[in-house]
């Protein structure tokens, strides 16, 4: 039950379309209204990195996909800075090659997708010997 003002929060799964009725009941009758909502996903990425092991001066690629997204970038306080990578936007899909600088250890570089929904992250490892 309602009061006669205010509003509710939902939340919904999945995908589509959705359309809640609003049925209103008084002495006089009763009355519906409804709305229909398009109901979009958040934006969901996978990163992989090619080798995954690597030294000083080799090369390693970073190749990721993503669904339900408009744009990608890397995440700034993620190894970005460590590997170089740039911090423009990206396309929502493919690779990016790198020559791994100094340093050993693991770096973790994680990626951001966007939507008008939300965001998603993914993330690799990239293992410096």
């Amino acid at each position: 039950k309602l009061s006669d003002f205010g509003s509710q929060v939902i939340i919904v799964a999945g995908k589509g379309y959705l359309t809640p009725t609003l049925s209103i009941f008084g002495k006089g009758g009763s009355s519906s209204c409804s709305t229909t909502l398009l109901v979009s996903p958040l934006p969901t990425c996978t990163l992989t990195s090619k080798p995954y092991m690597v030294t000083t001066g080799e090369k390693t690629t970073l190749t990721w996909a993503s669904q339900n997204a408009t744009y990608a970038t890397w995440q700034q306080a993620s190894s970005a800075n460590v590997l170089g990578l740039s911090l423009d936007k990206l396309p929502v899909s493919g690779s990016q090659s790198i020559v791994v600088g100094g340093g050993k250890g693991n770096q973790t570089p994680t990626l951001l997708v966007y939507s008008s929904t939300g965001v998603g992250t993914c993330n690799t490892s990239v293992s410096i010997e």
